[in-house]
């Protein structure tokens, strides 16, 4: 299990970088020269979409997608998505069947911190990817 102060590491980075991307955001909309309001978004900025995989090949576990504007050459939104849970991993189904009730309240508190977040193949995690970017409100 990850020390706390990694797990706060953790939290601040992915604060910092949400800032980074609104801010980011906040950028394009002024160059844009539309009228932006809270119902509408601006729809006529150019982007480009790019993934790869923690390991070459169409074999790997981890997957990351980023949108990333042509103009300010920034970043506006991100996904990685990962297929296993190395911390899930360290109870093997031999230590889940002779202790069940031990693995039940680890599973507990581990569920929040869970990595998995995809099941399918590593070929279409790309498309799983920017489905989820592009699906986001």
């Amino acid at each position: 299990m990850p020390s706390p102060y990694l797990n706060r590491l953790e939290n601040v980075t992915k604060v910092a970088v949400r800032t980074a991307m609104s801010d980011a955001t906040k950028q394009l909309r002024q160059r844009s020269d539309c009228e932006v309001s809270p119902e509408s978004n601006p729809t006529n900025i150019t982007v480009s979409f790019d993934s790869s995989w923690k390991t070459r090949g169409f074999y790997s576990n981890i997957g990351f997608g980023a949108v990333i504007s042509t103009d300010t050459k920034k970043v506006l939104d991100y996904e990685i998505t990962s297929s296993l849970c190395e911390k899930c991993s360290v109870w093997t189904e031999d230590k889940q069947k002779y202790r069940p009730a031990e693995y039940e309240k680890w599973l507990e508190r581990l569920r929040p911190n869970c990595n998995q977040n995809y099941t399918g193949s590593s070929q279409s995690m790309e498309p799983e990817i920017a489905k989820r970017i592009w699906g986001r409100p």
